[in-house]
């Protein structure tokens, strides 16, 4: 099973950002590991593309008016 799983690494490598965000993103919710052990978290692959694929909100402050 965990043959299929990524790790943070792999995760970050994937997304194109740095391993501290892909666990900002796990403790914001927006990407959720698999149950393996509280200090190693393994991702679907299913999962990252879904995070990857799902709308994204405007960055930015909202204009005046």
């Amino acid at each position: 099973m965990t043959q299929d799983l990524l790790t943070t690494e792999q995760v970050a490598a994937r997304l194109g950002i740095g391993a501290a965000r892909v666990r900002q993103l796990v403790q914001a919710g927006y990407l959720k590991p698999e149950p393996y052990s509280p200090r190693v978290h393994l991702f679907q692959p299913a999962a990252v593309e879904a995070y990857q694929n799902a709308p994204k909100p405007k960055r930015g402050r909202p204009k005046k008016g």
